[in-house]
């Protein structure tokens, strides 16, 4: 488990989950680059006690990861935070897929290799998207 801050801006915190740690790396310098304070778990178990214990703006969620897959996380972390911003991750190509997370509440997603560019446009997408949502929940 890493935890990177930047101190510059109002600090948004982002749970990367990926059994890869190469990846995770890729994610972390990326995002730390756009000022982010990144959080990295290997697995569903590490990602749910990090939710549990921080306050996350938004979640990347690798799909294949061994015991528990990235959208059965998705699912766990959606029971107890209903609107929280989560992108997944993804080396397979298939439409199931992208429905299944989609349907699950996915808020956007990236193929790997992932463009640092794409991984950054659809985090900040997912999270404007989740706070126009509640901004509009809260006045109804």
């Amino acid at each position: 488990m890493k935890v990177k801050q930047n101190n510059k801006m109002k600090k948004k915190f982002i749970l990367c989950v990926d059994d890869d740690q190469l990846i995770l790396n890729s994610m972390v310098r990326c995002l730390g680059k756009a000022k982010y304070v990144t959080i990295t778990a290997h697995n569903s178990k590490e990602a749910l006690e990090l939710a549990d214990y921080y306050n996350f703006d938004a979640v990347i969620i690798d799909i294949m990861m061994p015991e528990v897959s990235g959208l059965q996380l998705m699912n766990q972390l959606k029971e107890l935070h209903p609107t929280l911003p989560i992108v997944i991750v993804t080396g397979l190509q298939d439409d199931d897929t992208l429905f299944n997370s989609v349907k699950l509440g996915c808020n956007g997603f990236v193929e790997k290799p992932f463009e640092p560019e794409w991984l950054l446009t659809q985090l900040e997408s997912a999270i404007s998207i989740s706070a126009k949502t509640m901004r509009t929940q809260i006045q109804t």
